[in-house]
């Protein structure tokens, strides 16, 4: 609760220790804080995109307002995979509403040696994901929007609506008030969200704002972007990180082992 963490989430996190120990678990003291921790990081789900069984290119685009980090984490993850998955990767870029903002993504692609190509429409979209019909993982940069703008769902949807085989994933900042982070899930429910990427974690106490409105949302995590560097700074998430950084690494230990 100092934390700040839910009432709503500690009342079912609470009910379900209980009926762990009914049932005879986490008899000792060490055991029954690592089972319980367990059991609270698990009110949010962990993903990884990695795993998620795809025929032909991973599609992703990336999602958020202005400032979060979509375009350096894009970056990290292109460098990831070209250069230690060794995958095949091609960039998109649809930031043409910010000055600078293909500028940006373009140079980290010519640093990289990765394909980058602009698009402003969704028939321009569509000519360039056939173009990069065989690469193994595209990843599409979008403009920052504001998502209380009451007209973003029907951009959103004018712009990837029922095109099947893209995955969505949505971009906040550890550092935004939480306000703000339950402000950004609704604004993007327009679209299926895959998952949610948390940026600048480094740089904020905790991430209980983020935790709370992806227990209310349902919408799962998965990658920690945890500095500035690229592509180093750019984890998969588990259990036993999101302890750490949701209790202000004061537990996270406790699940040693424990993966996503």
């Amino acid at each position: 609760m100092r934390a700040g963490i839910h009432n709503q989430i500690i009342c079912r996190w609470l009910e379900k220790v209980r009926i762990s120990l009914n049932n005879g678990n986490g008899q000792s003291s060490k055991n029954l804080k690592e089972m319980s921790l367990r059991q609270l990081m698990q009110e949010v789900g962990v993903v990884n995109p990695w795993k998620d069984p795809v025929r032909g290119p991973r599609i992703w685009t990336f999602l958020g307002s202005t400032g979060v980090g979509k375009t350096t984490t894009i970056a990290k993850l292109a460098i990831q995979a070209a250069f230690v998955k060794k995958t095949r990767v091609g960039l998109v870029s649809l930031d043409n509403a910010r000055l600078g903002g293909q500028d940006h993504l373009a140079a980290y692609a010519r640093i990289s040696g990765l394909p980058l190509v602009a698009a402003q429409t969704r028939d321009e979209l569509a000519d360039s994901l056939n173009k990069m019909f065989n690469l193994d993982l595209i990843l599409i940069d979008t403009p920052g929007r504001n998502p209380c703008d009451p007209g973003l769902p029907q951009e959103l949807r004018q712009l990837f609506g029922e095109w099947k085989g893209l995955k969505h994933h949505l971009v906040v900042s550890a550092t935004t008030a939480e306000d703000n982070i339950a402000d950004t899930f609704q604004g993007f429910t327009a679209l299926n969200l895959a998952s949610c990427i948390v940026t600048k974690v480094d740089e904020s106490r905790d991430i209980v704002g983020v935790f709370n409105q992806l227990y209310k949302s349902r919408v799962a995590l998965s990658f920690l972007a945890t500095g500035q560097k690229v592509p180093e700074d750019l984890e998969l998430a588990d259990y036993r990180r999101l302890a750490g950084f949701l209790l202000k690494h004061q537990h996270g230990e406790m699940l040693q082992g424990e993966e996503g």
